[in-house]
């Protein structure tokens, strides 16, 4: 009986439509956007709260701008991948505004901070280093990958 509810549960799940809907890359290209917002105005205008790490938090806008430029101009919904690359930036925007909120508001330590910014970015230069097979899967002849426009900085103890 449990076992017969189980594959029900299952067949049923798998007939749902997709999770990854024509929307899902724009309200993520709109999360994305609106946390380099926030880092912007953080870096120019708050600079006094994040002093300890503003070079990291550049740092970090500047990768996430470098690989969200890849995306603004072609077309994602089409390209699951490219859906999946625009997720995931969509979640490492989600968990470094989070960490970043807490450190503004004082509530965690810089050593915390600066090895979770380093996450961020490396995790960052991951997710663009599917951009390449992507462009070359799917002939994608308007997405350029550069190099990044710096370095990552090491945190240092």
């Amino acid at each position: 009986m449990v076992k017969e509810k189980i594959k029900k549960h299952c067949i049923t799940v798998s007939n749902l439509p997709s999770v990854t809907t024509r929307n899902t890359a724009l309200v993520s290209i709109f999360i994305v956007d609106s946390f380099l917002d926030y880092l912007n105005h953080l870096i120019n205008n708050k600079a006094h709260l994040i002093v300890d790490v503003k070079d990291q938090i550049t740092t970090l806008h500047e990768e996430l701008h470098f690989s969200r430029s890849f995306l603004r101009d072609i077309e994602v919904q089409q390209n699951k991948e490219l859906i999946e690359c625009d997720m995931q930036l969509r979640d490492l925007a989600y968990e470094a505004e989070y960490i970043i909120n807490w450190f503004a508001a004082g509530e965690v330590p810089v050593w915390y901070v600066t090895i979770r910014l380093s996450n961020f970015i490396q995790k960052n230069k991951l997710i663009r280093t599917a951009f390449p097979e992507i462009k070359l899967n799917y002939g994608i002849n308007s997405l350029e990958v550069v190099e990044s426009p710096g370095e990552s900085i090491i945190p240092s103890f």
